[in-house]
């Protein structure tokens, strides 16, 4: 990892709602025993 850049440097970016784009991922902890039959449908 290269400390000497910051992430915009390095091409990373958070598009607009409303910004045309392929996708994004949205990821964040979660606990499974939190969710009914472990979030499965």
């Amino acid at each position: 990892m290269n400390d000497a850049i910051t992430p915009r440097e390095a091409g990373y970016a958070m598009p607009a709602e409303w910004a045309p784009h392929a996708g994004c991922w949205m990821i964040w902890p979660e606990r499974p025993d939190n969710w009914r039959l472990g979030a499965k449908p």
